[in-house]
């Protein structure tokens, strides 16, 4: 081996720990006096807790640990101090807290807020979407409806002047299938047809054509004879049931 090779080794091997050259048979004893020869540890955590003799494990073993007047003052000093030192940063953190639930409270209300809004135009919007549809339709058909009224009026007018003739009846019956294709039209547009199934007259879904007296005071503002069907959108009123009313009037004696 070269010169260079023994320099460079030997340093490593005089880094090298010493062996343990102690009999096995003797390590026992040895561990056992260097823990006989250790000194008392004083705890503060327990010199706090108690001015007693408190007990503490060392090395698996039980050890006594023996408080002293100084070293609980100097604990209790030592905790005043680290309290002291971390009020600054609690009191911080407390702030940072308060305010993060703030600005989460206004987050909140700012989206409760936000989420009224939306739906308030949202509503507006579909408001004004079936205004403008019925605004576009309308006109059409209240112009169906009064077809669908002549054509009823002309049927029910000639039913009792065409008997025995084959050829007017069938042409009443053309009529009747002409006035059921207008009143499907309007359905599919929305315009659905009606009849109040209440006798009581309604003045918010039928309108008077005719006044009949009667002397039978329960049927005062009874509906006496349905003319026409009213009809509606989307439960709007377009056109009311066009009704004749009982109106009660008592007998006058001569």
């Amino acid at each position: 081996m070269s010169a260079e090779s023994e320099n460079y080794v030997k340093p490593i091997v005089a880094a090298q720990d010493p062996p343990d050259l102690t009999p096995p048979e003797l390590v026992p004893a040895y561990e056992a006096e260097t823990i006989a020869n250790r000194q008392p540890l004083v705890d503060p955590a327990a010199q706090m807790q108690s001015p007693e003799v408190a007990e503490r494990k060392i090395d698996g073993q039980a050890r006594s640990v023996v408080p002293t007047e100084g070293g609980v003052i100097a604990a209790a000093r030592l905790a005043e101090a680290d309290r002291e030192e971390l009020q600054p940063t609690l009191q911080y953190l407390l702030q940072a807290v308060e305010k993060l639930q703030t600005s989460f409270n206004d987050k909140i209300r700012y989206d409760a807020g936000r989420e009224a809004i939306i739906d308030r135009l949202h509503a507006e919007i579909q408001e004004y979407r079936a205004d403008l549809v019925l605004k576009l339709l309308k006109p059409m058909a209240l112009d169906l409806i009064n077809l669908y009224d002549d054509v009823g009026k002309m049927v029910t007018t000639n039913k009792s002047k065409v008997e025995g003739s084959v050829v007017a009846q069938k042409l009443l019956a053309l009529l009747e299938d002409f006035q059921g294709d207008i009143e499907s039209f309007l359905d599919r547009n929305g315009f659905t047809s009606f009849t109040s199934p209440e006798d009581e007259f309604d003045p918010k879904r039928q309108r008077t054509l005719q006044r009949v007296s009667t002397d039978d005071p329960t049927r005062d503002r009874k509906i006496a004879e349905r003319i026409r069907k009213g009809f509606v959108y989307e439960e709007r009123v377009i056109r009311p049931e066009l009704v004749i009313v009982a109106v009660y009037e008592a007998k006058t004696e001569n």
